[in-house]
């Protein structure tokens, strides 16, 4: 199984900046299109000791609601992520990635580290000198998506704007909530290019960048870890 490469800046989101990005229609170069919805549940797995946040990993099961012709359909997805590197607000991460049967959900949320899944070998692999069989449900995070592409006037790839409405709950039934803005590269968008659209955005609106990624942050507020 092949990873990618994933390139993506995130930064600080409320209510008034998200209406203010989303009233962008063209910016430096880039036109905006449509907005459109997904509703995600992230389920992370970790080990009792959180050894996958400590390698900077995680390991996931999304349920994810995309549109489809006027409609919303579910597919389920298993991935595995490591940052590779951290720069400002700009993370660059391995990722690994696999369509998931919905049937398998149980076995996932009760044995993910012990299932021959791609992503879930990947993550045994990387704690496999303190992974002692043991694995569960770490954290759950349900999130409203706003999705935005942006396309340079050359055609050439695609920045993506996710604004994200998070709530992040942990194994003791305690709950946070936030919001960010995750800004990717897509379909092949110049390194150069993209950097420069999130340079110019954040100067544009004073962006704040975010600390850490999703599990890890969740994990602070939730679990206090």
């Amino acid at each position: 199984m092949g990873g990618n490469k994933e390139i993506e800046s995130r930064f600080k989101l409320d209510t008034d900046l998200e209406a203010r990005l989303l009233k962008l229609t063209v910016f430096e170069g880039f036109v905006a299109g449509p907005v459109y919805r997904i509703d995600l549940i992230d389920t992370y797995v970790d080990t009792p000791q959180r050894d996958l946040r400590k390698k900077g990993a995680l390991l996931r099961l999304r349920d994810e609601r995309v549109p489809k012709d006027d409609k919303y359909v579910q597919k389920f997805t298993v991935g595995f992520k490591i940052c590779t590197s951290y720069e400002g607000a700009t993370a660059t991460i391995d990722e690994y990635e696999e369509p998931f049967q919905q049937e398998l959900a149980t076995a996932f949320y009760s044995n993910a580290l012990g299932m021959d899944v791609g992503p879930c070998q990947r993550a045994r692999q990387l704690i496999e000198d303190v992974y002692d069989g043991r694995g569960n449900i770490s954290l759950l995070v349900s999130n409203r998506r706003l999705v935005r592409h942006f396309i340079p006037y050359t055609g050439e790839g695609i920045v993506e704007l996710a604004f994200d409405a998070l709530v992040y709950n942990g194994r003791e039934g305690k709950q946070f909530s936030e919001m960010e803005l995750e800004i990717e590269a897509k379909r092949g968008i110049h390194v150069v290019t993209f950097a420069r659209f999130v340079m110019e955005l954040q100067k544009a609106f004073s962006l704040e960048p975010s600390t850490g990624n999703k599990y890890e942050r969740g994990l602070l507020h939730v679990d206090g870890q």
